[in-house]
């Protein structure tokens, strides 16, 4: 597909169909992008959701897909009877996807140093991330791990479960393998 490699997602092409070497559609259409960048014309399926109600979060600055993992988790508390917080200065961050998994995000040890620098007592983090912490020494050095916990998570129940354990209880932690 030489003709695609010169053109950018968002370019708009001609596209005929031929049936019997007779024109029988020409539409323009608006190539996509693949997640490396470059332009396709295909397919892209995603899923939709008609939801019983409306979620409207405002919030300033805030963007990009890194705090899906907390917005579901608000969400959760607010929709039910449990209080997941219980007056704990708890952050974290993660990609969610539709069927609930928690997905690996960049810059985690700005995340880090700013729970810390916020008094953060339980940091939640995709799994994937926990090799990404260790490898980022200015991040892990500054934590006292008695003072804040990361905890890594690979869906949101297991997020909600850490939440849910009792004040005391033992997590798994991200640091417990690197210090």
């Amino acid at each position: 597909m030489d003709y695609l490699d010169q053109k950018k997602p968002g370019d708009l092409i001609s596209i005929k169909v031929l049936r019997a070497s007779k024109e029988v559609v020409s539409r323009e259409i608006k190539l996509s992008a693949r997640d490396d960048g470059s332009a396709f014309i295909g397919i892209n399926i995603q899923s939709q959701f008609d939801f019983p109600f409306d979620v409207k979060i405002k919030l300033a600055e805030t963007g990009g897909p890194s705090g899906g993992l907390i917005f579901a988790l608000g969400i959760v508390d607010k929709l039910t009877a449990q209080d997941l917080v219980r007056y704990r200065n708890i952050a974290g961050t993660g990609t969610i996807t539709t069927d609930g998994r928690v997905g690996p995000i960049g810059g985690i040890a700005e995340k880090i140093i700013g729970a810390k620098k916020a008094g953060v007592e339980l940091f939640l983090t995709p799994i994937e991330n926990c090799s990404d912490i260790a490898n980022e020494e200015k991040a892990v050095s500054s934590i006292d791990k008695k003072v804040m916990k990361i905890v890594p998570v690979a869906t949101l129940n297991e997020a909600i479960s850490v939440l849910k354990l009792p004040a005391g209880a033992k997590y798994a932690s991200c640091l417990d393998t690197f210090q």
